[in-house]
């Protein structure tokens, strides 16, 4: 391929794996270790722009880094990178840019800026919902992130219907045992909290707990 010849079989095939283990890096909170890995990445992916789409793995991996470090000006200039390569070389709407969308969010978010966190949030749902389909696990994830920003702005009803459809999906598609639970396990707590049902909000929180624990 041109890629191939221009940069080498064994070069694009390190770039690759660096790219991959600085996102795994970033999943275990090695926030330094990843942001090295990605830029030996980026050094060698970038001088083809039949790499750009994997590129732009690298400006959002680099984004979260930035994003959980707090610097949220780069974090943004770094996340819109990622999601103007995908949306060039991918095309709008692609299911790899659900995940930029949402971390664009979350900076939105920690901005305190709730209508804009949720109208991202909202896109990267649909996106997910077209390109996984509405049962699929990934899409789960982003209805987890509206439920919490639901949540934040004082729509429990809308929050807990999400919930409840993100338990359903769950339940169809991953082992009980899976790790992503936990997070909804805290949402319905908090929501049951909030409703005053102290009992079950502390049991869904030592299920979490349980989970937590048992993977890690």
């Amino acid at each position: 391929s041109i890629r191939v010849e221009k940069l080498g079989e064994r070069a694009v095939q390190t770039a690759l794996t660096r790219v991959y283990v600085g996102v795994l890096l970033i999943d275990d909170g090695k926030r330094a270790e990843a942001d090295t890995q990605l830029q030996l990445a980026f050094d060698i992916l970038d001088k083809s722009p039949e790499n750009r789409p994997v590129t732009s793995m690298i400006f959002l991996g680099r984004g979260m880094i930035a994003k959980a470090n707090g610097n949220l000006d780069e974090a943004e200039t770094l996340l819109n990178r990622a999601l103007e390569i995908q949306n060039r070389y991918l095309g709008h709407g692609h299911p790899d840019s659900a995940a930029t969308l949402a971390q664009l969010a979350g900076v939105a978010q920690a901005r305190g800026d709730l209508p804009k966190a949720e109208e991202l949030t909202r896109e990267a749902l649909q996106i997910a919902e077209h390109g996984y389909g509405p049962e699929d696990f990934r899409t789960a994830i982003y209805l987890q992130d509206l439920a919490d920003i639901r949540k934040l702005r004082g729509d429990e009803v809308e929050a807990k219907r999400l919930v409840e459809r993100v338990t359903t999906i769950q339940d169809d598609r991953l082992p009980q045992e899976h790790v992503v639970r936990a997070e909804t396990l805290h949402s319905q707590a908090e929501l049951a909290a909030r409703n005053g049902n102290f009992e079950e909000a502390v049991a869904l929180e030592r299920k979490a707990l349980d989970l937590l624990r048992s993977q890690y």
